[in-house]
């Protein structure tokens, strides 16, 4: 059994929130494994949508039972037409919830598909690949950058029509498949440009995600945010709004291993970009 609770923490003994959208950690506790996975939410009090979000995000995981307290119906209908049994109205910690289920003391709560209006969540992968950084590449301190990183096919161009993305939200996914031990995380980052700045010097120069992923070593570290989250610069480090319609060019990954000798960091590479629904 894969199930699924919004917690206010990252391990079992924290209380599941009130509110679905509310949760600081949405947690994946597999019971055949007796493991756990989990990814931040970075939206939490902001973006009522981004239990939309989450939902599709554990429907993608692979969960079969989500335990919760109030949830959106909208956000109750995906999972629920996915295949995911339901338990909402729940109060208590995520080691309550795994010691009912393991009894079956649950079931007679279990919510049937009710065939009910689905919500629709669109998306793509904007970042998708196996990378090694080797630390030749350095640029800044000790910042060490892959160039020119391909695209899956279907990225579009323009986030704002005739869907827009840009008041979406997006999921990152980093496997550190291998690196060297390090006293403190490395920060990982992936950035796109709009070019060229002389040309046509209204266009913006440089998009990046203001909350970077951290690691220490090997294993799999989850984002989840809004798009608008981005830090966006001029090539004069001024903020400025970016331009959504013709969303990115020329997009890179980068780390930050401040002093450290990490190398060689071998990673696997996933965001996907989902619309607002």
């Amino acid at each position: 059994m894969r199930i699924g609770m919004p917690l206010i923490g990252k391990i079992l003994a924290e209380n599941i929130t009130k509110d679905f959208s509310d949760a600081a950690y949405y947690i994946i506790y597999d019971s055949k494994k007796d493991e756990i996975d989990w990814v931040m939410n970075c939206c939490r009090n902001r973006h009522d949508f981004i239990g939309l979000q989450a939902a599709a995000l554990f429907v993608g995981k692979g969960v079969d039972t989500m335990i919760c307290g109030d949830i959106h119906p909208e956000c109750k209908n995906l999972l629920i037409s996915s295949g995911v049994r339901v338990y909402d109205g729940f109060p208590g910690t995520g080691e309550q919830v795994v010691a009912r289920l393991s009894h079956d003391s649950l079931s007679e709560h279990t919510q049937p598909s009710t065939g009910a209006g689905t919500a629709e969540v669109r998306s793509f992968e904007f970042f998708r690949g196996i990378y090694t950084f080797q630390g030749k590449n350095i640029l800044y301190d000790d910042w060490d950058f892959i160039m020119q990183v391909n695209q899956p096919d279907g990225v579009p161009t323009n986030w704002e029509h005739p869907t827009n993305y840009a008041e979406g939200s997006y999921h990152l996914e980093l496997n550190v498949l291998d690196m060297r031990p390090t006293s403190k995380p490395v920060a990982f980052e992936f950035v796109f440009f709009n070019y060229p700045e002389v040309e046509d010097p209204e266009r913006l120069h440089r998009c990046s995600f203001g909350h970077y992923c951290f690691f220490s070593s090997p294993g799999v570290y989850q984002h989840l945010a809004m798009v608008r989250d981005m830090e966006v610069t001029t090539e004069t480090s001024d903020i400025r709004e970016w331009d959504w319609s013709r969303a990115w060019d020329s997009p890179f990954i980068l780390i930050k291993p401040y002093g450290q000798k990490p190398y060689p960091i071998a990673i696997k590479l996933t965001v996907t970009v989902s619309c607002k629904p």
